[in-house]
């Protein structure tokens, strides 16, 4: 009796692999039916698509069309909007209106799923669906990383500005540690300024990065008088954003500017003196070279390795001081400063600083350079 149940048994399973295994491989065939199916369906509708946008809309598709085929118009119409502008992305938003991708989405964006509603919300973006706005600020407030960032996405492509101060908040809110995420939602928003004007002038530090960064990032002058009270502050972070904001504007015309830059030489943040170094070589004064003459003597690596760096930029008057650098008694400035001149002299070649064979500059950094390697490798090799 024993062994008739475990001989059924024996049977029973194999029986059961032999069933899965020809459902597995039913499956994988139906699966690859279909997708030559769509990939012939892709091809024929992305020649309509290439005739609908020729003709500017005039061909108009037809009423009844199945979900394959309204799927592979709205996946040849999203992948096209990535690359679109002018009356090209208006034909791809009213074709995609037309099969009813707006109407489905919007429907979709209400459902329980967080993961439909996620993919509703970019997809609704995409297509720039101002009837979505009302869903969207709700979503926005979800817990779920996704969707709350999809809608933070769509709200910002539909609406510009409106709404650039709420989804700041959300975000934040819900990830304090990812000021890049914010960032790189915002950075496509026009004429963000009087936003962040708005949020900087309310005084929560962390906030008060955020609307420095994005002004940077953006290069929009119109934030200078925020770097130079940020500059005053007492806040590490604070005072960072304003060096980075400083970095990418470029050169500022101000004396006074390096006046407060100098005050931070010697900063107890060694991330301060570094950021103020990379900051420095956007200005090419005198001033600047040499703060950064005095930076290639600090105690951090990092601080060193940007000040040569900015050094370099400063051209001429940068490659001289970094060779009077190189003949000085500290070890660690100098062997920075050969690192500098090694490679910009490998790579680049003093002459396109303009400093020429013969020149006494010239000389002057090759007589440096001289006793450098003398005294560290014990002759030139």
């Amino acid at each position: 009796m024993t062994e008739r149940i475990i001989l059924y048994f024996f049977y029973g399973m194999m029986l059961l692999n032999f069933t899965i295994f020809g459902s597995l491989l039913v499956l994988k065939i139906v699966r690859k039916y279909m997708d030559q199916i769509k990939m012939q369906r892709y091809e024929i509708w992305k020649r309509y698509m290439y005739d609908f946008i020729s003709s500017a809309g005039r061909d108009v598709p037809p009423k009844l069309i199945s979900s394959l085929d309204q799927g592979v118009i709205e996946e040849i119409c999203y992948e096209w909007l990535g690359h679109a502008s002018g009356d090209t992305k208006k034909l791809l938003l009213l074709q995609l209106t037309r099969i009813g991708s707006v109407e489905k989405e919007l429907k979709n964006l209400k459902k329980r799923s967080r993961w439909v509603r996620a993919r509703a919300a970019y997809h609704l973006g995409k297509m720039e669906s101002i009837e979505a706005v009302p869903n969207l600020l709700v979503c926005l407030q979800s817990d779920s990383r996704d969707l709350h960032y999809n809608a933070a996405q769509a709200l910002l492509r539909i609406t510009g500005t409106t709404h650039v101060e709420e989804v700041i908040h959300c975000i934040y809110a819900h990830h304090r540690e990812m000021r890049n995420v914010i960032l790189d939602l915002i950075k496509d928003v026009e004429d963000i300024y009087p936003v962040m004007a708005s949020i900087y002038t309310k005084g929560q530090s962390d906030l008060q990065v955020i609307a420095l960064l994005a002004l940077g990032q953006n290069e929009d002058t119109r934030g200078i008088p925020f770097a130079r009270e940020a500059l005053r502050s007492v806040d590490k972070e604070c005072k960072i954003a304003a060096l980075k904001y400083i970095e990418q504007i470029g050169n500022i015309e101000e004396e006074e500017f390096i006046d407060l830059l100098k005050g931070y030489k010697e900063d107890a943040d060694w991330e301060v003196r570094a950021f103020l170094a990379k900051a420095l070589g956007r200005f090419l004064s005198m001033e600047s070279a040499a703060l950064l003459k005095q930076l290639m003597g600090d105690p951090h690596w990092n601080v060193r390795l940007n000040a040569g760096t900015s050094l370099v930029k400063h051209k001429q008057q940068g490659i001289m001081i970094l060779s009077e650098v190189l003949v000085e008694k500290d070890s660690y400035a100098s062997d920075m400063a050969w690192k500098m001149l090694e490679e910009y002299n490998l790579y680049v070649g003093f002459e396109a600083c303009d400093l020429q064979p013969g020149s006494a500059m010239y000389e002057q950094v090759y007589d440096n350079i001289f006793s450098y390697r003398f005294y560290k490798e014990g002759g030139i090799a």
